[in-house]
């Protein structure tokens, strides 16, 4: 029997994702790469000068990557260029899934066990994904309609099958196109890949996230509902976070030591000087109105430029792109924005913002405090202008006692407690340049100066969570998205009181 997996790569390739399995070897590996626009680093000692290049086949459409198909795109041109005719069973990976498997020593000897005696043959290299949980993803949308509905109409129509999305909401999925099947299924799910690539399905009007995302979905359906065939999982991890996202490849993946042992730490140079101006801009604070109360601005309008504006999505993307912020993620099951809101703090005016976790807010929905908050200066912040102090060096449990304090819109370690913690620790300022970091866990403690400046001090936050963390009870709230779409929506009817300052 003839195999070979298509490892998908377009930045870098690491020897150590493929000599972990003592069996592995070129003659059932090939390396074909992706983005010409993009310079690959590539161990030449090791995988050679000549991988495949997707964009040097006969058969090669360039939109498809213009036009963020990424994976996807590369199975369609091997399919395409017939990369399949001499073999019995083709499958890909995405570069960065080491060939290793807690059960198994070696995972080409194992697909070598499960193709024996199997003719018809599915086995997903990525199996984590629900469809019940794919399905409630309600702002990911096809055609305006939630994208998992869209694709069994899609599915139905080409096939003349009658497949009900509701029978199957239990099943889980392979995700992210890794996957290895027998030709003649493979065939058969990629004739109507096609279908869904050249009629531009993933594409239509009101098809909220790029066709890369969607794709993911149109292959996981796919690969279930083909029920002449023996799914076999076969399930690989992730070395990072996303590997095809703009920064996929981080070769020095790593978390600052004081992170790991305090849970903050402030990463210099975050956005750059002319990046904090646009956003300010955006914010449109000179010359308008500020409230000089305990916590921040909270206007529904500045909050809905954070979800709204292009302008705004580039800095979300490049801040979850930065390596430190990466290396954290990379170890989240799935990744989200739970929510962002400016933190603008008027000038000459309020009071000192209270001591408190933020994970007293979060509880119900963040049990194992999976969540942190980047927040990043705009504006020069210091003891002044109301910079964020962290309390550091005290030793407390995950979640501290708090109680309501200025009319419940702001919650405070309950006095007696914070009194022990102000005499055992070090308060330390943060003082920021614009563009500069704060990075914190959800159970540190923190506060912020009131602004006695003459100027606003202007910021805004973001908190990432893995979203595998939430209790079934609490699906991803109204401002939640995933890193990998478009950005979610916000919902204007949502109560001002959520929007908790600091």
């Amino acid at each position: 029997m003839q195999w070979k997996n298509f490892i998908m790569f377009h930045k870098d390739l690491s020897r150590e994702n493929y000599t972990c399995d003592p069996h592995f070897s070129f003659e059932k590996y090939t390396f074909i790469e992706a983005n010409p626009n993009i310079e690959s680093t590539i161990d030449t000692d090791f995988f050679g000068k000549n991988p495949i290049k997707e964009y040097e086949l006969p058969l090669y459409d360039e939109r498809l990557q213009k036009a963020v198909y990424m994976a996807p795109s590369i199975i369609y041109h091997a399919y395409k260029n017939n990369l399949h005719k001499d073999l019995d069973y083709i499958g890909f990976l995405e570069y960065d899934i080491p060939l290793k498997h807690p059960d198994y020593s070696s995972v080409t000897e194992r697909i070598e066990n499960i193709i024996n005696g199997n003719q018809s043959l599915i086995v997903p290299y990525r199996y984590q994904h629900a469809l019940k949980n794919l399905h409630k993803q309600k702002d990911i949308k096809i055609n305006g309609k939630n994208a998992i509905d869209q694709i069994f109409d899609d599915y139905n129509q080409y096939f003349d099958t009658s497949f009900n999305r509701k029978d199957f909401m239990q099943a889980i999925i392979t995700s992210q196109q890794s996957f290895l099947a027998d030709t003649k299924t493979f065939e058969k799910i990629m004739g109507f890949i096609s279908h869904v690539i050249e009629n531009k399905l993933a594409e239509r009007p009101n098809s909220w996230h790029r066709p890369s995302t969607l794709m993911d979905r149109y292959f996981g359906i796919s690969l279930l509902l083909e029920n002449s065939a023996k799914t076999v999982p076969l399930p690989l991890e992730h070395q990072n976070m996303k590997q095809w996202s703009e920064s996929a490849g981080h070769t020095n993946m790593q978390i600052s030591k004081q992170f790991t042992q305090k849970g903050w730490d402030v990463i210099p140079a975050l956005l750059t000087e002319e990046e904090c101006k646009q956003a300010c801009r955006l914010f449109k604070v000179q010359g308008s109105a500020l409230k000089k109360d305990v916590g921040t601005e909270k206007s529904i309008r500045r909050i809905a430029v954070m979800y709204k504006t292009g302008k705004f999505k580039k800095l979300i993307k490049k801040i979850k792109n930065n390596n430190f912020i990466a290396t954290i993620l990379s170890d989240y099951q799935e990744p989200i924005v739970e929510h962002m809101k400016p933190l603008i703090k008027a000038p000459a005016g309020g009071v000192e913002t209270p001591w408190h976790q933020d994970s007293s807010f979060w509880t119900e929905f963040d049990p194992t405090q999976s969540m942190f908050t980047v927040w990043v200066a705009l504006t020069k912040t210091d003891e002044k202008s109301g910079a964020m102090k962290i309390l550091d060096n005290v030793k407390h449990d995950a979640l501290i006692p708090h109680v309501h304090v200025h009319n419940g819109n702001e919650r405070m370690i309950k006095e007696a407690i914070l009194n022990k913690f102000l005499d055992e620790g070090r308060i330390v300022p943060c003082n920021l340049n614009p563009g500069d970091a704060l990075i914190f866990r959800s159970d540190v403690i923190h506060s912020a100066f009131e602004n006695h400046s003459d100027k606003a001090r202007i910021a805004f936050k973001i908190v990432f969570q893995d979203a595998k963390k939430r209790p079934k009870t609490s699906p991803i709230g109204k401002f939640g998205f995933h890193l990998e779409g478009w950005l979610g929506k916000i919902n204007l009817n949502t109560p001002i009181n959520l929007f908790w300052s600091r």
